[in-house]
């Protein structure tokens, strides 16, 4: 007969090898890859580029962030008008979930910098309208939850 004592550690033991055993038996959810979170990016806020031109935006953030820390980027919206169909309204952020906080701004295009020649016109922006974009996108269900737009005046 065994004694309470090692009774309990016996049952202890089983209940946290049968716990591990299920823990590896559940499915994590998958999390976005980078290239699946810029396509979706991308889908959305191509209607709104003058260009259609992927390959004429870059990444300029992209970081794994929880909603409380990234609420204060889409609290307001800019005044000015973009181009290309109107936005959908934000949904709620919520502030205990994981997303994807996303910025995308156009490549500027221009020659090597020289002294003789460094002008403004030297330099061409492929976007003129768009001056950034910043997106809040599901790190799970890879919905977009908010974006925003910053346009020229």
């Amino acid at each position: 007969m065994i004694s309470k004592p090692k009774q309990h550690l016996l049952i202890f033991t089983l209940l946290v090898m049968l716990s591990s055993v299920l823990a590896a038996c559940v499915e994590q959810p998958k999390r976005l890859s980078q290239e699946q979170l810029l396509d979706i990016i991308w889908t959305d806020l191509r209607p709104n580029t003058s260009s259609q031109n992927r390959s004429n935006w870059d990444n300029t953030q992209i970081s794994l962030v929880r909603g409380r820390e990234a609420v204060g980027e889409f609290s307001v919206v800019p005044a000015s008008q973009c181009p290309g169909p109107a936005l959908p309204e934000n949904r709620p952020i919520r502030a205990t979930s994981q997303y994807w906080f996303v910025k995308v701004a156009p490549k500027i295009i221009g020659p090597e910098y020289t002294p003789a020649a460094p002008t403004a016109d030297d330099f061409i922006t492929p976007e003129p309208l768009i001056q950034q974009a910043s997106y809040l996108v599901d790190s799970i269900t890879g919905e977009i939850t908010a974006r925003r737009l910053f346009c020229e005046r």
